[in-house]
C-alpha cells in the first residue's frame, strides 16, 4: 500500500469513527427535527401565449388562403385583405414594433406595415379603439425618450451616439429631437436690438 492509499484509509477511518457513538459498530442516529410540510401552492392555469405564428393561421384560415401567399408579394384583394388584417393583429395583440412586424412579414418596410394597420381599422371601425390605445402607448414612451434624450445632451454633454444607445432609440430620431430643440430655444430666446439708431437716419 503506498503512502496515498494509506493517507486515504487513515482518513476514512476516522470520518467513521466520527459517526459512531462508541457502543460498538452500531451508528448515531441523529434526531432530525420534525419540519412542517409547505403550503399547497395553487398553480394558476396559464393558457398558452399567442404567437404571429398562431394568428398567421387564423388570419390564413379565416380568408381562405395560404401563409405563403401572405408572406409574398401577390396584390390580389383578399390576399391584401388578409395581410392588413395580420398586420393589425400583430401589432395590436402582440404589441410588436412597425419594423418587426415588418420583417416578420415577409421583409416589408414600416411605414407598409402602419398603412396596413391604417386600412384595417378604416375598413373596421371596430377595431380603432385598440389601435388608439396603441397609438397613446407609443406617444407617451416616445416623450420620455424625447425628455430623456434633451437632458443628456443639454444638461450632461453626452454625444448623440451615446444618447442613442441609453434611451434606445434610432440616431436620426435623437438627432431630430436635438435640432427641434435647438430652434424652439433659438425662438424663445430674447435677444437684444443691434442698435437704437432709426433706420432712416444717417449714422454720419
Amino acid at each position: 500500500m503506498g503512502p496515498i492509499e494509506a493517507s486515504m484509509r487513515e482518513r476514512a477511518v476516522a470520518a467513521r469513527r466520527r459517526l459512531m457513538m462508541g457502543r460498538g459498530d452500531r451508528l448515531a442516529v441523529i434526531p432530525v427535527k420534525a419540519v412542517a410540510p409547505p403550503p399547497a401552492v395553487v398553480v394558476p392555469i396559464r393558457t398558452p401565449r399567442r404567437t404571429a405564428v398562431d394568428i398567421m393561421e387564423q388570419v390564413a384560415n379565416k380568408h381562405g388562403v395560404k401563409r405563403a401567399e401572405i408572406f409574398g408579394p401577390s396584390r390580389a384583394k383578399v390576399i391584401c385583405q388578409a395581410r392588413h388584417e395580420a398586420a393589425y393583429r400583430i401589432v395590436v395583440e402582440l404589441g410588436m414594433s412597425l419594423p418587426m412586424a415588418g420583417r416578420f412579414l415577409g421583409g416589408r418596410d414600416h411605414t407598409t406595415i402602419l398603412n396596413s394597420v391604417r386600412r384595417y381599422v378604416k375598413a373596421h371601425p371596430e377595431a380603432a379603439p385598440a389601435m388608439n390605445a396603441i397609438n397613446g402607448y407609443y406617444a407617451v414612451v416616445r416623450n420620455r425618450k424625447r425628455a430623456e434624450a434633451i437632458d443628456l445632451y443639454f444638461n450632461h454633454g453626452r454625444s448623440p451616439d451615446a444618447i442613442s444607445r441609453s434611451v434606445r432609440g434610432s440616431q436620426l430620431a435623437v438627432a431630430k429631437w436635438i435640432l427641434d430643440e435647438i430652434e424652439l430655444r433659438k425662438a424663445k430666446a430674447e435677444f437684444p436690438p443691434l442698435s437704437t439708431l432709426p433706420t432712416d437716419e444717417c449714422c454720419f
